[in-house]
């Protein structure tokens, strides 16, 4: 746990302290945080995005329980076929997953459905 916060830590270094580079609207309704880990960027996303209902998704339930009203936590393999219908979020966040995923093209196909 303690290196997935010093990577998360790493990155906001990296960003000058943003959580994200791309070019989002401040009224987006759902989030996905694939390969949560922690849960600390989906926390932090959330808390940012008040009006935003956020999904971290993990293989681990090792996340906080208290969180932010509107940040969830799912035990999910990103891996598996997802369950979401078509066009379902407006912003997926994926990082530090190398080694873990074995088809990215896959993972790629089921973010842009």
């Amino acid at each position: 746990m303690l290196m997935q916060n010093y990577s998360h830590h790493l990155f906001l270094l990296l960003q000058d302290g943003k959580l994200y580079s791309a070019p989002l609207a401040k009224d987006i309704e759902i989030a996905l945080d694939i390969g949560t880990g922690t849960g600390t960027w989906a926390i932090e996303f959330a808390d940012e995005f008040t009006n935003t209902k956020v999904i971290g998704t993990d293989l681990s339930p090792i996340q906080p329980a208290t969180v932010p009203l509107n940040c969830i936590f799912e035990i999910d393999d990103c891996t598996d076929t997802w369950l979401y219908q078509e066009n379902y979020f407006d912003y997926i966040h994926i990082r530090t997953l190398f080694g873990s995923i074995p088809d990215w093209d896959s993972i790629y196909s089921q973010a842009y459905r």
